[in-house]
């Protein structure tokens, strides 16, 4: 599992010297721990009526009186120190040691809390930016409810998990210094004590397993349980309209139930380990007393002795329970730190170029284009076009035949299956993702408003833009009456789904979103396609004179709005059947003549 831990370093290694002073502070706290063990040992053989009341330095341990730092302090004592004395100096150093085992705990908290943060914060951030250089495709194919759950709960397991590696690190030393300790108060009696660790240790393997396991099907059924919710809430207007409010709830809960039985046995296993630990624990000191009583009734050991080593031998287990514990929570979250490293590890399928392109002069030209979204199910086909400067360009065809999919292409949202386009004759997969994009304005047939004011959602992506120029795009894309009408005007937010506003509204807020971006090609894919009549009319008038002196690449259903167009080409899965003029079209190619003919046009 120490595997998974290491590849945390990479995001540690920038704070390194908190990490490492973390666990150096976690050894020093073992050791103090030991100390006190050996002091209340000590403080309880000092007790003993037996022990002289007027000489109790027989008492200090030899490896202390020969240890030369220890002996050089010694010898600054009187040759005999009575036994109140001694015990009242035990006294001190015991409380100086529980001081300092204090400010271990906090010291080793802080900078473990303080650098499981900062790398958590680290890893969100890097985790946002990797997801926006994904491919389109990626997003497509994921579930909502799965990437919150992973960029948010699951992100969180790291947090814990770097929290508790301070623990992990640390107390494995501080059991060892333990151990050597109570084997130097009694070998014999440290071996019967020690008796229930390999059956604790073979226990405790099978719990983390389990605890492994449930904690990744716990998490996948958490965002199933998300999802669950973030579709019925997105589509809230349709589940009512249909009145599945009971459907979606039972599906909801199937969810919800799902994940309750996941997690009641992954909270069993977690439970498992505190009596795991407790019974080994207390078996090893049963022991201690069953065999340290009995060599005191057959007199061969003091009771001293035995209490001495009793009080040494629960101090030793405290960082083993600790340890356990921090075992039991990095095992919980390990799987959620994986599901964060998932993301991190997915590599966009579409590779940026490096050349930045300047401004656009010339053509964009598409040769042998091909594309599928599924293997072996081809969406566009053998599909080559020139569209030069100034052109006004129109994709037509019946749903499906891939017109929308061309757009997606030219802004290398998906990677082509074969065949290349070039702007001024660069090939678009050798330049910048964002000097291509530039280039490009685009109004889709499904747009969105981010939950921000109505000045910034027009404004998005410019910061040099004035108030003056957000108002003119709102006037030319026939809104800006509307937002005048709204208490805040410009200044109104825009709801989580954009539901204050109708689908004709939303359409021209992105059109005007489209004339501020000021590109010199326009993408419009289905532009007019929410607006009614009399909008259509308003909104296609300045889109005519937005469109004047640009390239534009137009979709559209209604042939109404693109039959003015300099080229309208005519699709039919995949493949182009017919490029020409309106007129010229109708003359060569039937299915344009069909489609003119059921819109009731000449």
């Amino acid at each position: 599992m120490f595997i998974r831990v290491l590849r945390l370093w990479r995001y540690i290694f920038k704070y390194k010297y908190r990490f490492f002073g973390m666990i150096f502070i976690g050894i020093f706290y073992g050791l103090v721990n030991t100390f006190l063990a050996g002091m209340a040992g000590f403080l309880v053989k000092l007790i003993n009526p037996e022990v002289p009341t007027d000489n109790a330095t027989v008492l200090i341990p030899n490896i202390i009186v020969e240890s030369s730092p220890f002996k050089y302090i010694l010898t600054l004592w009187p040759e005999i120190v009575s036994k109140y004395s001694l015990f009242y100096m035990s006294l001190v150093i015991f409380l100086i040691l529980v001081i300092c085992l204090a400010l271990c705990i906090f010291l080793m908290n802080y900078f473990s809390q303080w650098v499981s943060l900062r790398v958590t914060m680290d890893l969100r951030s890097m985790l946002a930016k990797h997801l926006l250089t994904l491919d389109f495709s990626y997003f497509i194919k994921s579930r909502s409810g799965d990437l919150i759950t992973r960029v948010n709960s699951d992100l969180n397991s790291v947090t814990v998990i770097l929290s508790v590696m301070a623990i992990i690190l640390s107390r494995p030393i501080a059991v060892v210094i333990c151990l050597c300790y109570i084997f130097y108060l009694n070998w014999q009696l440290a071996l019967w004590g020690l008796i229930g660790l390999p059956l604790a240790t073979i226990a405790m393997k099978k719990v983390s397993k389990k605890i492994r396991w449930t904690s990744m099907a716990s998490r996948q059924k958490n965002a199933n349980v998300v999802d669950a919710m973030i579709q019925f809430l997105s589509g809230i207007g349709t589940v009512k309209a249909f009145g599945c409010e009971e459907f979606e709830l039972d599906n909801y809960n199937k969810h919800n139930d799902e994940l309750f039985h996941i997690s009641t046995k992954q909270m069993r296993a977690s439970c498992s380990e505190r009596p795991i630990t407790s019974l080994t624990s207390k078996f090893g000191i049963f022991l201690v007393l069953y065999i340290g009583g009995t060599m005191v009734l057959g007199g061969k050991l003091q009771f001293d002795d035995v209490v001495s080593f009793l009080a040494a031998l629960s101090l030793m287990y405290a960082p083993g329970k600790e340890l356990s514990g921090a075992n039991v929570n990095f095992q919980t979250n390990v799987s959620g730190a994986e599901r964060v490293f998932e993301i991190l590890d997915t590599e966009a399928t579409i590779n940026e170029g490096e050349k930045v392109f300047d401004e656009f002069k010339e053509s964009i030209e598409f040769k042998n284009v091909a594309f599928s979204y599924i293997e072996g199910e081809p969406v566009i086909q053998d599909f080559s076009l020139t569209v030069k400067k100034g052109e006004t360009v129109a994709l037509v065809g019946a749903s499906g035949a891939g017109k929308s999919t061309i757009i997606n292409l030219i802004l290398r949202l998906f990677p082509l299956d074969s065949g290349s386009i070039f702007i001024d004759g660069n090939d678009t997969s050798d330049l910048t993702f964002k000097s291509l994009r530039d280039q490009f304005a685009l109004v889709g047939q499904s747009p969105f408003l981010f939950s921000s004011t109505i000045a910034e959602n027009i404004s998005y992506g410019r910061d040099d833009i004035s108030m003056e120029d957000i108002v003119s795009a709102a006037k030319a894309a026939n809104i800006h009456e509307e937002i005048m009408n709204l208490a805040d005007g410009y200044n109104h937010v825009v709801s989580e789904r954009g539901d204050d506003f109708s689908g004709g509204q939303k359409q021209r807020l992105s059109i005007a979103r489209a004339i501020c971006k000021n590109s010199p090609i326009l993408l419009l894919d289905e532009a007019t396609s929410a607006l009614d009549s009399v909008n259509e009319r308003e909104v296609q008038r300045s889109i005519e004179s937005l469109m004047s002196g640009r390239t534009s690449i137009v979709v559209a259903h209604r042939l109404s709005t693109i039959k003015d167009a300099d080229k309208i080409v005519m699709m039919d899965k995949g493949r182009i059947i017919g490029i020409g003029s309106h007129q010229e079209l109708i003359k060569s190619c039937k299915e344009y003549a069909h489609l003119v003919s059921l819109q009731g046009m000449q």
